[in-house]
């Protein structure tokens, strides 16, 4: 499931929006999550299991990713759940 929510006013300034990406009962395990270029830093925070680089490693828990200048791939596992802070 992927869903899109904006901020709350406060921190509209900041922060553009919030997407969360989740797989709990792993239906697209193994699958790849790909994101394309956004003109925006991007903080992810993993809620639950780790999902995996394109190459297999593990991604940090909480990982600040500067500007997305090109696509990006992930793989799924169950219990996948993270979200990326879309920055302004």
């Amino acid at each position: 499931m992927f869903t899109i929510l904006p901020p709350d006013r406060c921190l509209a300034a900041l922060v553009q929006g919030y997407w969360f990406v989740e797989d709990l009962p792993g239906e697209y395990a193994g699958s790849n999550i790909r994101t394309s270029p956004v003109p925006h830093a991007v903080l992810s925070v993993n809620l639950g299991r780790p999902n995996a680089e394109e190459n297999g490693q593990l991604v940090p828990g909480v990982s600040l990713l500067g500007l997305q200048s090109q696509n990006r791939v992930w793989r799924s596992w169950s219990d996948t759940y993270f979200v990326m802070v879309m920055l302004t």
